[in-house]
């Protein structure tokens, strides 16, 4: 049924009966070889496959049979539709479908507040392929809330003061302070406001800590694959912005004013739309936003 991904779909001797199941993925057990058995008693064919197991694994007898209750239960359709959706918008930036796979298989660390399910797709979020990798790094960082910032440094005692560098700013400089709290970046959340609230689902999606810094949150289910890469791109440019300048003021202390921290959002914005078309791809995540369009305010 995908004829042009060897290696992934079966096909009889003569090569005219196609598996009717699109993929199998076997995980540290490659097959060796697999051939395909047409049944007289019904309009299925069986397949069987010689696996090459690990060192250690205790092999018992019987056959593998699929559950195909399982295609009747909601949730488990669901869920695939919405992997599918995901791998068609995110293919061009893996190197095969398994590649995918296994990165989607990764044991999941818990994040304080958040249930299993969203910590996954944190997760996930950090590593989105269409992200650059200092981008992939912020958003890994700040979801484990290990940037260093003072108030974290400070109670290692690598700090003088855990109070924030900002002038004016008495409070403890803490990840989510940082971020989102704090007032310059409450300043730059308002400002780029038109560039985010055009990719989020009319009446949906409220932006808020959780959805502008680690990309969970009520409503997002209802964007596409497409849309979602376009929305996260844009608040880690914002994010990275704020982390930049911050870093700037700390450093050299060069203070960056409001409108050139704009600035910086729209060029990596723009930035980004030139990798997304140089790949010579197909083009699924082209609704990068327009840095220099506004959208509904």
């Amino acid at each position: 049924m995908h004829q042009r991904e060897e290696g992934f779909t079966w096909f009889s001797g003569d090569g005219t009966s196609a598996s009717r199941i699109d993929y199998i993925f076997t995980r540290d057990c490659p097959p060796t070889d697999a051939t395909l058995t047409p049944l007289f008693f019904s309009d299925h064919i069986m397949l069987s496959c010689t696996l090459s197991l690990p060192t250690g694994v205790t092999v018992g007898g019987g056959l593998w049979q699929l559950n195909c209750s399982l295609l009747e239960d909601e949730d488990v359709v669901r869920e695939y539709r919405e992997q599918f959706s995901q791998w068609q918008t995110l293919q061009d930036f893996y190197d095969s479908r398994a590649q995918w796979w296994e990165m989607d298989r990764e044991p999941v660390s818990p994040v304080p507040g958040l249930t299993l399910s969203e910590a996954k797709q944190v997760w996930r979020n950090a590593a989105h392929p269409a992200l650059q990798n200092r981008h992939k790094d912020l958003s890994w960082m700040a979801a484990h809330e290990i940037l260093p910032v003072r108030a974290g440094m400070h109670s290692r005692g690598m700090a003088k003061n855990p109070t924030c560098p900002r002038s004016g700013c008495n409070f403890p400089e803490t990840v989510r302070h940082l971020l989102w709290e704090c007032g310059a970046a409450r300043d730059l959340w308002a400002k780029t406001g038109p560039l985010y609230f055009q990719c989020l689902p009319a009446g949906g999606a409220q932006i808020g800590y959780q959805l502008a810094i680690l990309g969970v949150g009520r409503g997002l289910k209802d964007l596409t694959a497409q849309d979602f890469t376009s929305l996260w791109l844009t608040l880690n440019v914002i994010k990275d912005a704020i982390w930049a300048t911050r870093n700037l003021l700390v450093g050299k202390r060069v203070t960056v004013p409001l409108h050139a921290c704009e600035l910086k959002v729209t060029s990596m914005l723009q930035g980004y739309r030139a990798t997304i078309f140089g790949r010579g791809g197909r083009g699924r995540t082209e609704r990068v936003p327009a840095a220099t369009v506004a959208g509904r305010p």
